[in-house]
C-alpha cells in the first residue's frame, strides 16, 4: 500500500500540453497479500475474490475485472488512476515513453518483465508469468512496474473517435463502454511497453496479463 506523492505539473499528453493537480499513486501494482489484508477487514458481503492464477504474496493481483479493481480502490479511499495520471506518474517528468531510453545502454529488461524475459521462456521456467512486484528498477519517482509485469486498468472510458483532450485533469472519453488499460505485460513485446501506448477492454473482462494500482487525493496523506 505504499504511495508516491505526485506534485501538480504539466506534460505532453496525446499531442497536447495538459496540467494535472497533485495526487498520490501506489508505487507498485496491488499485491495479493495487500489485497487479502484489505478484504479481511471489510464487510463479508462486499469482499472480492482474488482469482490470480500465478500466486504469491508479492505477486500482483491479476485475473481481475475493471469493476472489481475499482471497487477495491474505492474501499481504501481511492480510485483507479485516470489514464493521464497513470501516464504522468509512469513517465516521471520526462518525455520518453520508455524509461530505458534514458539509460546510456538501453535495456528494457532492467525495468520490465515482458515477453523476452518471461513469456518466451516457457511454462516450465520460474520466470514465466507475472513476477513479484518491485524486482526491476523504479522510475525517478520510485514507482515500479509501470512497464510490464501486468498491464493496468485505468479509470478512463475508451472511444475510438474521441479527439477532445481537456487542458486540465483530463478524464477520458465521454462516450464508450470499454475501459483503457496501460503499460504492457509479461506477454507483450517491447514496443507495447511504451507508457504512451494504450489498449481497451470490456470492464467485465479479466486476464492473467491485467492488474491494477490505485490513485488517491494527495491530501489524504497530508493531514488536511
Amino acid at each position: 500500500g505504499t504511495v508516491a506523492l505526485i506534485d501538480s505539473g504539466s506534460f505532453r499528453y496525446k499531442g497536447k500540453v495538459v496540467s494535472l493537480s497533485p495526487f498520490a499513486i501506489h508505487t507498485t501494482e496491488v499485491t495479493q497479500q495487500f489485497f487479502k489484508d484489505v478484504m479481511s477487514k471489510i464487510d463479508s458481503t462486499k469482499r472480492i475474490k482474488d482469482r490470480s492464477s500465478f500466486t504469491g504474496a508479492r505477486h500482483p493481483v491479476h485475473n481481475i475485472t475493471w469493476n472489481d479493481a475499482q471497487s477495491f480502490c474505492k474501499a481504501i479511499g481511492g480510485d483507479l488512476p485516470t489514464e493521464a495520471q497513470w501516464e504522468f506518474a509512469g513517465r516521471a517528468d520526462n518525455n520518453e515513453g520508455a524509461l530505458w531510453n534514458l539509460d546510456e545502454n538501453p535495456d528494457p529488461g532492467a525495468y520490465a518483465i515482458y515477453k523476452a524475459n518471461s513469456y518466451s521462456l516457457g511454462k516450465k521456467n520460474p520466470a514465466y508469468g507475472p513476477q513479484p512486484v518491485s524486482t526491476k528498477k523504479s522510475n525517478a519517482w520510485g514507482i515500479f512496474d509501470m512497464s510490464g509485469n501486468v498491464a493496468e486498468w485505468t479509470r478512463d472510458k475508451y472511444f475510438m473517435f474521441s479527439v477532445w483532450v481537456e487542458s486540465s485533469n483530463p478524464t477520458g472519453a465521454m462516450m464508450g463502454s470499454s475501459k483503457v488499460y496501460k503499460g504492457g505485460s509479461w506477454k507483450d513485446k517491447e514496443s507495447l511497453l511504451n507508457l504512451t501506448e494504450r489498449d481497451d477492454e470490456d470492464p467485465r473482462y479479466w486476464s492473467d496479463a491485467i492488474g491494477f494500482r490505485c490513485a488517491f487525493p494527495r491530501d489524504l496523506f497530508e493531514g488536511k
